[in-house]
């Protein structure tokens, strides 16, 4: 799966920018940064789904919805900060680091303490995502 999403991301990332011109036209570029700020974080959340199954099973949810609550209101307080200090492009750094500090600090720690095993392997996603450049690369030259 972290293969695919890296993936995924990769391709948005060399294609997206097109993507959204042809899709919405011109005047939408700020449109393709905003998307890959916020896609990094998310798909990094989404890799460590199967802990929210865990979170069910154990009925530990209570927790996740809280701290979404939590980070939720955090979220609104830093965009409108960050939009006025450096425009809409802020609105999406402050989206994508409460996504990191909510799905990827702060629930692999809760899991931790809930004897969860998720782990979040920064080495290996830095391994996968090399492997995923490199076959770009290779495909591309293929092609």
């Amino acid at each position: 799966g972290l293969f695919v999403m890296f993936f995924d991301i990769k391709g948005f990332i060399i294609f997206g920018r097109e993507f959204i011109f042809l899709w919405a036209g011109e005047g939408f570029d700020i449109s393709y940064l905003y998307a890959v700020i916020v896609m990094i974080p998310l798909t990094l959340d989404m890799i460590q789904n199967l802990g929210l199954v865990f979170l069910q099973i154990a009925d530990k949810y209570k927790f996740r919805s809280h701290m979404y609550l939590l980070i939720s209101l955090l979220n609104i307080v830093v965009t409108i900060i960050f939009v006025r200090c450096i425009g809409i492009i802020g609105a999406a750094i402050a989206t994508a680091s409460s996504m990191f500090v909510c799905n990827v600090i702060i629930m692999n720690f809760y899991y931790k303490i809930i004897g969860i095993n998720i782990k979040f392997s920064g080495r290996r996603y830095l391994q996968t995502l090399f492997a995923v450049f490199v076959w770009g690369f290779i495909l591309f030259f293929i092609e």
